[in-house]
């Protein structure tokens, strides 16, 4: 089982922009939400923070946010953060509300739910189950309590209320067939990833290759070999469709894992092929926006990290420290201390002014990559 801290990072060998952005995510961000966006009584998060960082509980919370929160603290904890005992209450109280308070019987863990964790709509989607999966693999990792039974919990209900068994893949929604969004296989695919690492189980292996069929036959476009966010049920094409750049250099990332998982030398280069592609959309200041082609652009912070993750994977060292810095300037240190912009428009001014509690997924997933380089390794080379 791996349940080891992995060191935290020595930031005197960093360079100075990855040293910064190290500090500002390990001894700035995390001990700031810990403090202020979970709950340790009930295990429940806040959607967001307002400008000033400090909590809106009155925001309606999606049922996603809480398992994205446990996943990032948990996975922050394996990486030398320590949150003492505030933490170790809310990993351990998060997940037993999961499993007690917000999940409907058999219908899957609620879409929204109140501060107290209860269910405000029962409707039960892939997305949502794919990151209670992701979440209760890693506290499985750190031996909390409750961890092991989430992810089986949640892995159950995939396979049980979504899995479509006559034409493959999974519903987008429990109890309902319509088209198949590409994203959350993808998350259940990350899931997966987690979960084979953690336990060396071979339902999670199978999981894995049947992702990656799915991904290799249907969701990658023939002709610009780049992601396509959705297909019809049958997985004919749905529409003209879209592509949105983040999600093919994530899709990029999963793939040369689940490579490694697989030993798949050939999958390793298909995940490098969509890596290049997806470095098409890339501006002259480095970012990338939302979807390609929009007539009127927006950049969301969470394509430029994981572009940022891909550049490290894909040993592009020389573009990693120009890119952190334009994602330090352009979202990270415009906000108060501890918080970031979600959103900039085509000349990089900011958009809204509330701080979304499911970034944190996100930075936390991509920073560590290029100034804690175990993380990958968490995913890829650990085995039970």
């Amino acid at each position: 089982m791996t349940n080891m801290l992995t060191p935290s990072a020595d930031t005197a060998a960093l360079t100075p922009v990855r040293a910064w952005a190290d500090r500002w995510l390990f001894d700035t961000v995390l001990p700031h939400w810990l403090s202020v966006a979970g709950d340790p009584d009930v295990g429940v998060f806040v959607e967001c923070l307002d400008a000033d960082t400090q909590p809106m509980p009155d925001v309606p919370r999606r049922g996603r946010v809480a398992p994205r929160q446990l996943f990032t603290f948990a996975r922050a904890q394996r990486l030398g953060f320590d949150g003492g005992d505030t933490l170790g209450a809310l990993l351990e109280t998060g997940a037993n509300t999961l499993l007690t308070v917000s999940k409907c019987d058999r219908a899957g863990f609620a879409s929204k739910i109140d501060a107290k964790g209860a269910p405000l709509k029962a409707e039960a989607k892939l997305y949502d189950h794919a990151f209670v999966a992701l979440a209760g693999s890693e506290l499985r990792a750190l031996n909390i309590h409750g961890g092991a039974d989430l992810a089986d919990c949640a892995f159950g209900l995939i396979d049980d209320r979504f899995r479509d068994t006559d034409h493959g893949g999974y519903h987008t929604q429990a109890g309902r067939s319509g088209p198949k969004l590409a994203n959350p296989h993808m998350h259940l695919l990350e899931a997966s990833l987690l979960q084979y690492s953690v336990t060396n189980a071979p339902m999670a292996l199978a999981r894995i290759q049947e992702i990656v069929a799915l991904c290799r036959a249907h969701f990658i476009l023939p002709g610009t070999g780049l992601i396509a966010e959705e297909r019809d049920v049958d997985f004919s094409v749905a529409g003209a469709g879209w592509v949105e750049p983040g999600h093919c250099f994530e899709w990029a990332y999963l793939l040369f894992c689940a490579a490694d998982a697989l030993s798949d030398a050939s999958l390793g280069e298909d995940a490098r092929a969509l890596f290049v592609r997806s470095e098409a959309f890339v501006e002259a200041d480095g970012l990338v926006m939302d979807v390609a082609g929009a007539a009127e652009p927006t950049y969301r912070l969470w394509p430029q990290l994981e572009r940022l993750r891909c550049l490290a994977t894909f040993g592009k060292n020389a573009a990693i420290d120009p890119l952190l810095s334009t994602i330090i300037d352009c979202y990270l240190s415009r906000s108060g201390d501890a918080g970031w912009i979600d959103k900039v428009d085509a000349s990089r001014a900011p958009m809204g002014d509330r701080v979304p509690a499911s970034m944190l997924y996100h930075l936390l997933t991509a920073i560590p990559v290029v100034t804690r380089p175990d993380a990958t390794a968490m995913l890829t080379q650990s085995r039970a």
